[in-house]
């Protein structure tokens, strides 16, 4: 598996996690909309100012994701959905859309 694929969807595993849409991570990042969806699906590689910006709009330190993709990579999936966000992390006040991505 690709590392940009891989890494792509622990970025959504951990968006989904925080239960927020592409949208709000980009907003909370500072980003635009396609960076995010890019990014998630390994077209896009992030910057480190960009993965810095999208790790503390999610509550997660970056070297967190890093070692998650690293670990799906080698088959040893999960660590995501088992930890919960820092308390940095984008809060909503509100459910967020229902999501038509994949």
């Amino acid at each position: 598996m690709d590392f940009a694929v891989a890494f792509g969807q622990v970025l959504k595993a951990a968006r989904l996690s925080a239960l927020i849409t592409q949208e709000q991570l980009a907003e909370a990042a500072g980003l635009h909309n396609n960076t995010i969806s890019l990014a998630e699906r390994g077209k896009l590689s992030l910057s480190l100012n960009t993965l810095k910006a999208v790790c503390d709009a999610l509550g997660y330190r970056p070297w967190q994701l890093l070692i998650e993709t690293e670990s799906l990579m080698e088959g040893e999936w999960g660590l995501i959905d088992s930890r919960e966000p820092l308390e940095t992390g984008v809060q909503l006040t509100e459910s967020p859309a229902h999501e038509t991505d994949s």
